[in-house]
């Protein structure tokens, strides 16, 4: 198996140290020692113009876990103290082992700095040296042509980097293109010349190296797309590793060459570890044991591992059989049931549950969603009320809600008023007619104005009749506050708190809903109590007034002058049977006036209620519009939009079931209503209220008994707009993408609206996406992503596995006459990176053991490197 199974993984490198073969004092024993001490994984050596302690520091690294690379730091025959660069070369190259006589012979030699070479350029200045002296004298004497160089160490395999920006002996601080001075140019980009410019961008430079404390990393990567690191350049022991770089690589030459590949993902200079997720965030590995079917323990790199295989190699089988141990609900699959009890998951904090929160996405997930709108709707709809923290939606929706109880308790109270004025209109058609009586009244008066009264004198008959006047008054007085009395009988009987606003407590915490309903329980209390005394207090009042108006009655009846003149007129027939007729009357004209008072007041408690109604029920919209500015959401090139649509649809739908269509005034009356509704709302509603009041309104079947508000209610209380949302990806409307690029959308929305940070586990995304949504989307959203979570994906597309730099590759392979595996085993897998190499061994049987994950990728995604080849050379590409 591969040496790195977990894959590419950052790392601490030092790129540039000195031994005591050249200008250092620390011997390779010592360089191992303070770079294991440092936590360094890996280090350069890099001696001036020397190999020489190359064998020996390898050897000793080697029982260290610590690689170390061969360099060779040189100098140019550029600037006015001679620009630096270092030269880093593989262990092998073409079949040869590039070891310190290696280097030597082909690199130092043939760039007329060999060890001779340079002793002898000592012996120039001291000729009495002997052969280390001199060569430590000469070391700085001598230069090498830097395109001559550069070219040589391609030629090997190798890779150049050099000092730039502020660093000592660096490119940009030797060769200013304008004048000699220290600070002669501004900007650093200022400073390149010509020739510099042509070495950063034919690539004659592969690595850039920096000074942290005064130059920035992103310089080079956005000029010429090159690399920075920062090294210690360590002269001493203590010196190694003070400054060193993170490399998310295989700690090998090969791992090395990934930073020129991948600039921007693959180096970080900074302090601490970077990427870290939280370990109860990160599946650290899995292990399958089930006779003959598998047996191996699987370790995940913490950031994007894919899974490739031919087809029924265990690619699904092993990603579904993870999800169905961490969340067992999520995997309805007879086949991987079967394995449910052969998986253990194990956290990077060391926890073996298997009920923790994950993403998983089955093949064509992306794909079935998008291609169904209600499933899209839900999705944006979850995503909305996620991001809302304003509640917005929420609320508009509990709006809704208590908006439609209130408008139904309105609608019905407005039927119940109707039905009060209609009886009331009818009693009142019973009563009479006004003038009529009030003619009759006069007619009695008259009458009454002709009888002789013998004994009585015009003034004590003008004092009877206003004591009369009065006492009819007062009787009138007592019926009305007895009739008082009875409603706040009635009133007392309800209660004065609405108790549905408990329900609102539930939306607050614990701590908070507890104190906030005690204290709500007890001012309910306490008003009950007080409405409840005020009542009774209302109420003894009504009585103390009745009782002292039949008081004054009793004593104005028994006044002498008043009894006298009523017991005389009492005894006159004609005149008592004209009293009678007058009392009649006077009560009808009262009960009349009594109606036509109460017809006028509930008529005009009818209009402010179908006024309230009207505002209740365009509330809706008023409300939805708030909700607009509320609920728009962006997320990188994605936005979500609300927008207020009109169900048109919707309340055809309800006319059609509900009301007759018979005729055509009816037909038009509604096309019109629908029609206008949208934009004349408080017209059609009062319209249609008024009609249906009038009972003027047809309605089909069950709905036809028009004392019922039924209609009336389900329309007005009904929301005949709602909320959808419009998602826009690079300015397209999703409505209008193709499929293919639907489906890559979906994904985003599952993860970029989501604060979640737990492990995404993918079936083959690219499924539904072709080779240029793939490169151009999901590859470069991939390599995003993976920073925050950990992925898993299984997928079949080369671009997926090297276009989002995956740092680990999970080669899946089924037992066959072709393809064994190891003990017949049925599923195995051998993981490691992008940049684990090895040949292909012929002999090796074992199909996974046969070559390296590079190789693998390259068979199983490209079709093998004939394949490849012939498919680069017909498209004609060059470079």
């Amino acid at each position: 198996m591969s040496k790195y199974p977990r894959g590419s993984e950052w790392r601490k490198w030092d790129l540039h140290i000195h031994s005591n073969a050249s200008d250092g004092s620390a011997s390779p024993e010592e360089i191992i020692e303070e770079a294991k001490a440092k936590g360094l994984s890996v280090i350069a050596l890099t001696d001036h113009h020397t190999v020489k302690n190359i064998d020996q520091i390898k050897e000793i690294a080697k029982n260290e876990g610590i690689t170390v690379i061969s360099g060779i730091e040189f100098r140019s025959e550029y600037g006015s103290k001679s620009v630096h660069f270092i030269g880093y070369f593989p262990d092998y190259y073409n079949g040869i082992e590039l070891n310190e006589k290696a280097l030597e012979d082909l690199i130092l030699s043939k760039l007329g700095v060999s060890e001779t070479q340079v002793i002898s350029k000592g012996k120039e200045i001291d000729s009495s040296a002997n052969g280390v002296d001199a060569f430590k004298k000469g070391m700085f004497l001598v230069q090498v042509d830097f395109k001559e160089a550069s070219k040589l160490i391609h030629q090997h395999g190798g890779l150049v980097a050099v000092h730039n920006g502020s660093k000592n002996n660096g490119l940009d601080k030797e060769m200013k293109h304008q004048g000699a001075a220290e600070k002669n140019v501004t900007e650093l980009y200022d400073s390149l010349g010509t020739v510099k410019e042509e070495l950063l961008s034919k690539n004659f430079i592969n690595i850039c190296e920096i000074s942290k404390e005064n130059d920035s990393e992103d310089f080079y990567l956005e000029k010429f797309n090159k690399p920075s690191i920062i090294t210690s350049d360590a002269h001493s022991k203590t010196e190694i590793g003070n400054k060193f770089v993170w490399i998310k690589a295989d700690p090998t030459f090969e791992g090395l060459k990934q930073i020129v590949y991948e600039p921007l993902e693959r180096v970080r200079i900074q302090e601490g570890k970077p990427e870290e997720k939280a370990g109860y965030y990160v599946i650290d590995s899995i292990h399958i044991e089930k006779e003959k079917i598998w047996n191996q323990t699987i370790l995940l790199s913490s950031n994007l591992s894919t899974i490739i295989g031919g087809r029924s190699t265990g690619k699904s089988t092993l990603l579904k059989s993870i999800t169905k141990n961490i969340s067992p609900k999520m995997i309805e699959d007879e086949f991987v049931s079967g394995f449910s009890d052969s998986v253990s998951v194990k956290w990077k904090d060391g926890e073996s549950t298997s009920e923790r929160d994950i993403d998983y996405f089955r093949q064509n997930y992306m794909y079935d969603i998008s291609k169904d709108t209600n499933k899209v709707d839900e999705l944006i709809e979850k995503i909305v009320r996620d991001k809302d923290e304003n509640k917005a939606l929420l609320n508009y929706k509990k709006f809704c809600d208590e908006n439609r109880i209130e408008l139904i308790d309105n609608i019905n109270t407005l039927f119940k008023l109707q039905k009060n004025i209609d009886i009331l209109n009818n009693d009142l058609k019973e009563n009479g007619d006004k003038k009529g009586i009030e003619h009759e009244i006069a007619k009695i008066n008259e009458n009454l104005g002709k009888i002789q009264l013998d004994n009585i004198s015009d003034e004590s008959l003008e004092d009877y009749e206003t004591t009369n006047k009065s006492l009819s008054e007062m009787s009138e007085q007592v019926a009305n506050l007895n009739k008082d009395l009875s409603v706040i009988d009635a009133i007392s009987a309800k209660d004065i708190i609405t108790k549905s606003i408990e329900y609102d407590f539930n939306e607050l915490s614990e701590a908070t809903r507890n104190d906030f309903k005690s204290g709500f329980l007890s001012l309910s209390k306490d008003v009950r109590s007080k409405w409840q005394k005020q009542i009774e207090e209302y109420a003894k009042q009504i009585k103390k007034n009745i009782k002292k108006l039949e008081e004054h009655i009793e004593k104005q009846k028994k006044i002498p002058k008043y009894s006298s003149i009523l017991e005389y007129l009492e005894k006159n027939q004609y005149h008592k049977e004209q009293i009678a007729r007058l009392t009649s009357e006077n009560k009808k004209l009262s009960q009349y006036k009594e109606l036509e008072a109460k017809i006028k007041n509930q008529n005009s408690d009818k209009k402010k209620l179908i006024e309230q109604i009207i505002e209740l029920h365009c509330n809706y919209y008023v409300k939805a519009q708030e909700v607009l500015s509320l609920t728009k959401f962006e997320c990188e090139d994605i936005v979500i939009s609300p927008q207020i649509i009109y169900d048109q649809e919707k309340l055809t739908s309800y006319f059609n079931e509900r009301l007759s269509l018979k005729g055509i005034t009816r037909q038009n009356y509604i096309k019109n209503y629908i029609k206008k509704y949208e934009k004349n709302q408080k017209e059609k509603l009062a319209e249609f209220i008024n009609l249906a009041l009038n009972k003027e309104i047809e309605y089909k079947g069950i709905y036809q008994d028009k004392t019922q508000p039924t209609v009336v209610s389900d329309l007005l209380s009904t929301n005949w707009f709602y909320i959808t949302y419009q998602v826009k990806y690079q300015n397209d409307v999703f409505s209008d993408m193709s499929q293919g690029k639907q489906a890559f959308v979906i994904l985003k929305l599952l993860l970029e609206f989501s604060d979640k940070k737990c492990p995404i586990l993918i079936d083959q995304p690219e499924d539904s996406l072709d080779n240029r949504a793939i490169y151009n989307e999901l590859v470069i959203y991939l390599k995003s992503k993976k920073k925050e979570r950990q992925i898993i994906l299984a997928t079949h597309n080369p671009n997926v596995v090297i276009g989002a730099d995956a740092e680990q590759v999970i080669v899946a392979n089924q037992h066959g006459k072709d393809s064994k595996n190891k003990d017949s085993i049925k599923f195995q897998y051998k993981t490691g990176s992008i940049e684990n190499t090895k040949k292909k061994d012929e002999k090796q049987n074992i199909i996974l053991e046969s070559q390296g994950i590079k190789e693998h990728i390259c068979e199983i995604l490209e079709g093998g490197d004939e394949a490849f080849i012939k498919r680069e050379n017909k498209y004609g590409f060059k470079n």
